[in-house]
């Protein structure tokens, strides 16, 4: 499974503009960079941290409309039946962990944002971020 998730990140990543692919890759934390806030990418490329905000989630858009949902449905499924087996929500790190993805786990919290099944909640001060099945919990 961690071959097929590199193989769609990369694929994924195929169909932005190089400005949306560093934005993702730097939100996400996806190859040699650690995940980053709006505001250090709007920094270091002279724009708002709207303006990161607004190409990110363009690109994520871009993405999920052409993404063949078929073809990662066994990845969505083996998350779905971890976020059930864990009541219908599991701790961000628990989940690649579970998987035995912890090598790509910026990989998998990717592939979590294209699915409108996901729903993640931030950390605050009394829960760590954590992902639910239903938007609710």
């Amino acid at each position: 499974m961690k071959n097929l998730i590199l193989e769609k990140t990369d694929f994924f990543f195929s169909q932005l503009s190089e400005r949306q692919k560093i934005i993702l890759a730097r939100r996400f934390g996806i190859g040699t960079f650690e995940r980053e806030t709006l505001e250090s990418i709007g920094k270091d490329l002279g724009v708002t941290r709207e303006r990161v905000r607004q190409i990110e989630k363009k690109a994520l858009e871009l993405v999920k409309r052409n993404t063949d949902q078929r073809s990662i449905r066994r990845i969505y499924q083996k998350i779905k039946n971890l976020l059930n087996s864990g009541g219908g929500a599991k701790r961000e790190e628990k989940i690649s962990e579970e998987l035995g993805l912890k090598e790509v786990h910026n990989e998998l919290l990717l592939f979590l944002h294209l699915h409108d099944d996901f729903y993640r909640f931030r950390e605050n001060d009394i829960f760590y971020s954590f992902w639910s099945l239903d938007p609710l919990k």
